[in-house]
């Protein structure tokens, strides 16, 4: 049942299977045991307390993800989890002195009770997720939907899970509130309420303020990122997977992106947006995409992350999930057309398949919006007739203007290469005085350095006849 049940697969055809809190709980025995040895009280304050607490919490959660496609993602991750930063915020609770700044007497008789609700809130930083990122139906009734606020999945009873598109980021934090009345025993409900210190802070971190709950939300932010990215760097799991490797840089960044773009944080499809969806394919603006990338791991508490871009996008290049430019590069140079607005960016090029593989999952593509390498900037079809300088046009007219400073530099000819000479047709250049606006077009190279040599000769001679008259 362990491997049938807590096996790699993210979901099931055919739907699970709800159990009872014993079955989902066999896993964890060896987890429950720490647990309680951390928390150091009688049995009968923690079957009470603690054991009726983790099994309310298991009927709850059955065999729901963390995630859709970032940290704790297969099946149970949401109650591995859970469970994991329970166990953290204990083990960093021992190094803090609750309430902060109380006498040691007060600090002495209210440690059970800080210790409790460290715990439970902890548990329940998640339990939002059901409410407001998952759809759940159950299929064995019809496919009806759940209402996870008032019931729970019927043991024995097949189920599906999906996640909804456009859901807020964070959005679950706010609402773990609502649920915590269904999963704390009563006795556990009544003794945190004794005590309105503690209210306030425990209160806080279930309505997604823990920045306002003091050293309880630091102890539960940070317990929540070291499982987080023991998941998503390969830590051993020893309660799900024991076998678990260290998982390729590649495939972290590619879970930060797409955590990142599912969650709504990197905006798209607009102008000033991070990223465009044309053709089937996800352009991002490659520095502030990686970057934004970076500080996600690192903020999750994910260790061994180059702070080389380039590094970055090699990783992505070798395995695939960016397209190299027509020159073998990671980024591309492209110009970006929404609408009315028109500008150009140096972009990395994602293939929306390599990163959902439902198609169902991809960002609305508009039919407003343009993508188009700057290679292709003479193609009035892709990009209209508005002209936009290359990259190579700016470099011929730097070297222009060297000419007319240097009689004896001669300009770009038979060296030329074709995408040059395609530049050249329509390029203007620069008019030295005395010269009437000058075109170079294809072929007349010799006439313009003719016509430039004479122009200062020109204005030499009636500099020498200045000079003479005074």
């Amino acid at each position: 049942m362990f491997f049938r049940i807590f096996g790699k697969k993210k979901s099931n055809k055919d739907g699970l299977i709800a159990l009872t809190s014993d079955e989902l709980l066999i896993p964890y025995k060896d987890l429950l045991n720490i647990i309680h040895q951390q928390v150091g009280i009688p049995d009968s304050h923690w079957q009470k307390l603690y054991l009726q607490f983790i099994h309310n919490f298991a009927k709850q959660v059955q065999l729901l993800p963390a995630s859709e496609s970032h940290h704790h993602c297969g099946t149970g991750g949401l109650l591995t989890h859970s469970l994991e930063v329970g166990l953290n915020a204990l083990k960093l609770r021992k190094g803090k002195m609750l309430p902060v700044g109380a006498s040691s007497e007060v600090i002495e008789k209210e440690k059970e009770l800080w210790s409790y609700a460290v715990f439970t809130a902890a548990m329940l930083h998640d339990i939002g997720k059901p409410l407001t990122d998952q759809i759940i139906n159950i299929v064995s009734d019809g496919n009806r939907l759940l209402m996870p606020l008032t019931e729970l999945i019927p043991v024995k009873s097949q189920y599906k899970i999906s996640f909804r598109r456009g859901r807020r980021y964070r959005s679950h934090e706010n609402v773990a509130l609502l649920l915590a009345s269904r999963i704390i025993p009563d006795p556990g409900l009544n003794w945190l309420t004794s005590n309105s210190a503690v209210l306030d802070d425990w209160t806080f971190c279930l309505t997604g303020r823990k920045s306002e709950a003091g050293s309880l939300g630091e102890l539960i932010t940070h317990a929540d990122q070291l499982s987080t990215a023991k998941n998503l760097t390969g830590g051993v799991n020893n309660t799900q997977l024991p076998s678990a490797k260290t998982v390729p840089l590649h495939v972290r960044l590619k879970t930060a992106l797409i955590f990142l773009l599912d969650e709504g944080e990197i905006p798209l499809n607009r102008s000033g947006a991070a990223g465009w969806v044309f053709d089937d394919k996800l352009w991002l603006v490659s520095k502030r995409i990686l970057d934004d990338i970076k500080k996600h791991m690192l903020q999750e508490g994910q260790t061994g992350i180059p702070s080389d871009n380039t590094r970055l996008m090699d990783e992505l290049m070798q395995h695939d999930i960016i397209i190299p430019s027509d020159t073998n590069r990671a980024v591309w140079k492209v110009t970006v057309n929404v609408d009315s607005w028109m500008n150009n960016f140096t972009c990395l090029c994602f293939p929306m398949h390599k990163l959902w593989p439902d198609s169902t999952a991809w960002p609305e593509q508009p039919t407003s919006i343009k993508v188009v390498s700057t290679k292709d900037n003479g193609d009035k079809e892709n990009i209209g007739k508005t002209k936009i300088k290359t990259s190579e046009a700016l470099t011929h007219n730097t070297h222009a203007k060297k000419d007319h400073k240097k009689e004896n530099k001669e300009l770009p000819d038979e060296k030329t290469t074709t995408s040059e000479q395609d530049q050249l047709q329509t390029l203007e250049l620069p008019t030295p005085p005395g010269i009437d606006k000058i075109i170079c077009d294809k072929g007349n190279n010799e006439d313009v350095k003719k016509e430039i040599v004479e122009a200062k000769s020109k204005k030499n001679s009636k500099k020498k006849t200045s000079t003479k008259k005074y």
